[in-house]
């Protein structure tokens, strides 16, 4: 999929944690506790970016192999 928007970064964690908790549970990854999940996030730099399209999805780019 090929999408024109704008991404914003979003770096405060504890903030963004019920997001990422969400993610792991839409994909079936268990959860843990909030502060493992917290500092597993800052050892490897993590960060949250959350994207807005310019266009409905309806009108993105896609592409085959």
């Amino acid at each position: 999929m090929l999408l024109d928007g704008t991404v914003e970064i979003r770096d405060d964690l504890a903030q963004q944690l019920p997001f990422f908790k969400a993610i792991r549970a839409k994909h079936s990854i268990p959860s843990m506790d909030d502060t493992e999940m917290l500092e597993g996030f800052r050892r490897k730099d993590r960060v949250m970016l959350v994207i807005t399209p310019d266009k409905p999805m309806a009108q993105w780019a896609s592409w085959t192999r």
